[in-house]
C-alpha cells in the first residue's frame, strides 16, 4: 500500500529566497544545495526540493501534519517568527473544524502552507521535528479539468481510498499522504487563491513490493508510459509522480489510528 509522500519538488524563483524562508524562518535543515536547486528535510523522512526556474512558478498548496496538542504553540511560533498566518474573511487565522484545526500561510514564492492538526491522530508514534514539530507531509494540492476522471485513475493506479468526494473536490488518500483532487475552478482557501496547476514532482512511499508490480502491470494495461528511475515515475496530467519502495512508513498508518 501507499503510505506516505517521500519526496515533493517545486519549482522556485529564488533558491537563496527558498533558504531564507524555509531555513532560517521554518527552520527546515537543508541536506542538499547547488547553484539552482535546494533541498530541505522537513523531518528524517520527507524531502522537499526546490528547483530554480525562469518560468515563473504556479502556486501550489502543501499541508504539514502536527500535534493536536501542540497547536497553539505553533500558531505562536509563526508570529514570534513574524509569518504572517492568512486570514478567513471574518478576520480569523485559525479554523476548527468537524475533524481537527488549521492554519496557512504564503511562502516565499507565495505557495499556500498549512499547519493542520487532528486531535485523532495518535500522538508520540512520529517524532515531532523542528520548531514547528512537524509529523509528516500530509497534502499536497493537485488542481485538475476534470476531478472524477483524475481521481478515478489515481485510485486505480494506486489503491488510494476516497473521502470528501464532490465533483469538483476529493481526497485520494493512502497511508497519511493525502492527494487533494480539486477543480482548477475551485479556490483554495482561505484566500480565494486561485487554483492554477504547479509543475511539481511527488514521490510516493510503498509499504511492500505488491505494490510496485501492481502499479507497473496496471500502466501498462492502460497503455501509459513509466519509467523505472527512481521506483515506478509515470505522468497524469502533467504532473510527476512516483513510487518507490520505502517500508520505514510500513507501520505508522496504523499506529496513527488513520484507515486503510
Amino acid at each position: 500500500m501507499i503510505t506516505h509522500i517521500v519526496s515533493l519538488e517545486l519549482r522556485t524563483s529564488s533558491v537563496q529566497g527558498c533558504k531564507q524562508f524555509y531555513r532560517d524562518q521554518l527552520g527546515f535543515a537543508v541536506i542538499g544545495e547547488t547553484a539552482d536547486e535546494i533541498r530541505f528535510a522537513p523531518t528524517p523522512r520527507v524531502s522537499l526540493i526546490f528547483r530554480e526556474s525562469d518560468e515563473a512558478p504556479a502556486h501550489a498548496h502543501v499541508a504539514f501534519e502536527v500535534p493536536h496538542s501542540a497547536f497553539g504553540e505553533i500558531v505562536r511560533e509563526l508570529e514570534r517568527r513574524r509569518i504572517a498566518p492568512l486570514q478567513w474573511a471574518d478576520g480569523r487565522i485559525v479554523d476548527e473544524f468537524e475533524s481537527g484545526t488549521n492554519v496557512y500561510f504564503r511562502d516565499c514564492d507565495g505557495n499556500l502552507l498549512e499547519f493542520i492538526a487532528h486531535p485523532g491522530i495518535t500522538e508520540g508514534v512520529v517524532e515531532p521535528s523542528g520548531p514547528f514539530r512537524i509529523l509528516y507531509v500530509r497534502e499536497i494540492g493537485l488542481p485538475v479539468d476534470d476531478v472524477l476522471a483524475f481521481r478515478a485513475l489515481m485510485v486505480d493506479l494506486l489503491s488510494l481510498r476516497l473521502a470528501k468526494a464532490a465533483d469538483d473536490f476529493a481526497f485520494a488518500i493512502g497511508g497519511t499522504a493525502h492527494l487533494v483532487v480539486a477543480s482548477k475552478r475551485r479556490r483554495w482557501i482561505p484566500i480565494a487563491m486561485r487554483a492554477v496547476p504547479p509543475s511539481l514532482k511527488v514521490v510516493l512511499g510503498a509499504s511492500d513490493a505488491r505494490t510496485i508490480e501492481g502499479l507497473k502491470e496496471r500502466l501498462a494495461m492502460k497503455g501509459m508510459e513509466f519509467g523505472e528511475r527512481e521506483g515506478v515515475v509515470f505522468e497524469v496530467e502533467g504532473y510527476e509522480f512516483a513510487v518507490r519502495l520505502d517500508a520505514r512508513f510500513a507501520d505508522v498508518p496504523a499506529r496513527l489510528g488513520l484507515n486503510g
